[in-house]
């Protein structure tokens, strides 16, 4: 972040540290950018933990997300706890908070991450074990379209207030992740993912692509995925057989990782 962004995200840090836990997530005062029907409010998800084994890629902090890290930061601030330390804290809890935790835990231990962290469950990483991991988004910053979270459509290359975004935040916080391993979720964040990546030289080795968005609108992907769904079963909409090879590839790239 250079000096102008660090003034800038100063204002907002200072705004919610006055005002703790009386705060409203679509307060104007939030607002970093708006163009057109996009708009970008500011919530507190700086934190970077760069020595994280793995790092859980999703799209845009939502609404819910959102609520969570600012409730959970006020809560922090107000008994004492530094601002870092409070966004930690706020992080690990509003981080794909919602029912789609529990979707994306089952998939992780799906493919056997956690074996290969040497835990129970990946369930930990949003506990006691959340030093394994660092979760982050392909918009750092909670994006809403029409005052609605932002479900990826149009697409972010098509939106050049998106792409922007992209660049000034993600794409400096993966080169600060050096040797984590990275999961991104869903088509449209596996896509800016891989750019990113090919630009700054990041070995496929260390990238884990091709498990659905934990949202519950994939629910039917996600039980095929988990094999709690047959493929005779399935709608029109969702090829069994691509997610088939991508599971099975992840399975297999799992426990090839170092």
């Amino acid at each position: 972040m250079n000096e102008s962004e660090g003034i800038e995200i100063e204002k907002f840090v200072n705004f919610v540290a006055a005002n703790k836990t009386a705060l409203d997530i679509l307060d104007p005062r939030l607002s970093i950018a708006k163009e057109g029907v996009f708009e970008t409010f500011y919530a507190p998800f700086e934190h970077i933990n760069t020595k994280a084994r793995i790092t859980i890629i999703g799209l845009t902090p939502g609404q819910t997300q959102m609520q969570i890290a600012l409730h959970e930061t006020g809560i922090a601030l107000a008994n004492g706890m530094s601002w870092y330390g409070a966004i930690e804290r706020a992080k690990y809890s509003a981080s794909f908070g919602g029912s789609m935790r529990a979707n994306l835990i089952r998939m992780l231990d799906h493919i056997g991450l956690n074996a290969w962290l040497k835990i129970n469950s990946c369930a930990s990483l949003f506990s006691e074990h959340r030093s394994l991991a660092h979760h982050t988004s392909i918009l750092r910053y909670p994006v809403f379209k029409g005052g609605g979270n932002y479900s990826g459509q149009p697409g972010i290359e098509r939106v050049p207030f998106l792409k922007s975004q992209v660049d000034r935040w993600f794409a400096k916080e993966l080169a600060a992740l050096p040797t984590s391993v990275f999961i991104p979720l869903g088509t449209q964040v596996q896509n800016i993912f891989d750019q990113v990546r090919r630009d700054q030289n990041i070995s496929d080795d260390r990238s884990l692509v091709g498990i659905p968005h934990p949202s519950g609108a994939n629910a039917e992907r996600i039980a095929y995925f988990l094999g709690r769904k047959r493929a005779d079963d399935l709608s029109r909409q969702t090829n069994g057989n691509n997610i088939d090879r991508a599971r099975d590839e992840l399975i297999l790239k799992v426990r090839s990782l170092e």
